[in-house]
């Protein structure tokens, strides 16, 4: 499947945009890639993530839009949340034109890389203890 880090690891360091994207077909894929690298995998499912990291690399709006729309759901503590069923049908539906705002894998990819190795969109960084997301 890949991964984007190692879980044995105590800390990865992340890096996040100043400023968002407008286009909306860049915003899912920056969306998609903040949940792939929070899950460290590739393939989304409904493991718990960290709302500290979904906010650094998503922002604090992002999270609220998604749990309002019940793409995302409390799971437990409110430190954490996880996709819903239909969440992770946008995520898939977005590859796939199969909703209203679509994306490229290329794009997505192109975010993972930027979030994880840091470059002129993402000058923020934060280290992060280990894990970000748990089953």
């Amino acid at each position: 499947m890949g991964t984007f880090y190692e879980e044995e690891a105590l800390q990865v360091e992340l890096h996040a945009a100043e400023q968002y994207p407008t286009e909306k077909e860049a915003l899912r894929a920056m969306t998609v890639a903040g949940f792939r690298i929070i899950q460290n995998s590739r393939q989304l499912d409904k493991r718990a993530m960290r709302t500290d990291v979904f906010r650094f690399l998503l922002s604090p709006r992002a999270l609220s839009y998604w749990k309002e729309k019940g793409l995302l759901e409390p799971r437990g503590r409110t430190e954490v949340v996880r996709l819903t069923d239909e969440g992770l049908s946008v995520c898939s539906g977005s590859l796939h034109e199969e909703v209203v705002t679509s994306t490229r894998e290329s794009a997505i990819t192109q975010w993972e890389t930027l979030m994880i190795s840091g470059g002129a969109l993402t000058s923020k960084s934060k280290v992060f203890s280990l894990p970000l997301s748990r089953t």
